[in-house]
């Protein structure tokens, strides 16, 4: 039930903050957008000040009068300027390249002054991944702040938390804001020898590994086979888990299939077929892909494999880029 009221009060939580700060590319921090509140060493001097106070009636000391109402008005102060450090600040998307599943996604914000301010000591970032400082000082400062993804497809993360405790410490502003960024995740990476390594057969066709045609041997079991490739013949006579290797005969061109890429499932597929696409992105072959339907038609160099990368991260999405898996 406790669970059930919790994911509750973050839908309304988050209900409440589309409508106080819509998702939008560029930000400008208003009275608005701003929380603020003492920290732990702001309470902690106000109960100083109010002993103090307290100390100056018992003895009725004026020096203990001076002291705590000064802290007093410094605690004003300080509420003022920690405000004022965050009010007026432009946060801007500035972008975040593709990654693979499993790795960290770095997202670029540009923070802005507002006219005239030298602001400073903002914190930008998820506080699960850490916070990354920005120093703005009346210009334009970019950061990068990261967080890890572990889902292919687009992928949006949660309202970036940005914060300040500047200039004395004794209040934090903050706020919470959606920069409507995405980034494209592609599959996790495996570690698979590349296809069309093994050169040219003798009748002038390319010799490619992990195919139907012709029996290439024996290699050692991995996690990511199938029960069908094991070798039960071998198992029975040696007691060695070894997997039937065979290689397809293809042309001058080279094409991936998603339906004969080794895997126990498509993600596995996915990924293998993705690894494929880095390892044939640094060489000069001319390869294509194919992924049901869809054909990624024939190219070479990084720019042809991150093409197939995309095709493979929004493979099985809508047309949005949600996973319908």
């Amino acid at each position: 039930m406790s669970s059930f009221a919790s994911i509750e009060f973050h839908k309304r939580w988050l209900g409440w903050l589309n409508r106080r700060i819509p998702p939008s590319n560029t930000v400008t921090l208003s009275q608005k957008s701003l929380f603020i509140l003492p920290t732990k060493a702001g309470f902690t001097f106000l109960l100083v000040a109010f002993l103090i106070f307290l100390a100056g009636v018992n003895y009725q000391n004026s020096l203990s009068y001076a002291v705590s109402f000064f802290m007093v008005s410094l605690f004003q102060i300080g509420l003022w300027h920690t405000w004022r450090n965050l009010a007026g600040i432009t946060l801007v998307a500035r972008g975040a390249d593709s990654v693979h599943v499993g790795q960290m996604a770095g997202f670029r914000i540009s923070c802005c002054c507002a006219d005239g301010l030298a602001q400073q000591g903002i914190m930008l970032g998820w506080p699960d991944h850490g916070l990354v400082r920005v120093d703005p000082e009346g210009d334009e400062a970019t950061a990068t702040i990261h967080c890890s993804v572990h889902r292919r497809g687009l992928f949006h993360p949660e309202r970036v938390r940005v914060e300040s405790v500047y200039p004395v410490g004794l209040f934090k502003a903050w706020s919470w804001v959606d920069l409507d960024q995405e980034v494209l995740v592609w599959p996790a990476l495996q570690d698979v020898e590349k296809v069309g390594s093994t050169g040219i057969s003798d009748d002038g066709h390319r010799e490619v590994p992990d195919g139907m045609d012709d029996f290439a041997g024996h290699r050692s079991f991995m996690p990511t086979d199938s029960a069908a490739q094991v070798d039960w013949k071998v198992l029975a006579r040696s007691e060695e888990l070894l997997v039937r290797q065979f290689h397809a005969l293809a042309g001058d061109d080279l094409w991936l299939d998603l339906e004969t890429a080794p895997g126990r499932d498509t993600e596995q597929k996915l990924g293998w077929l993705a690894s494929q696409c880095v390892l044939l992105g640094q060489g000069s072959l001319v390869w294509g892909m194919k992924l049901g339907r869809q054909t990624v038609a024939l190219g070479q160099g990084e720019h042809h494999a991150h093409k197939c990368l995309d095709a493979l991260a929004l493979y099985g999405s809508d047309p949005n880029g949600r996973s319908s898996q």
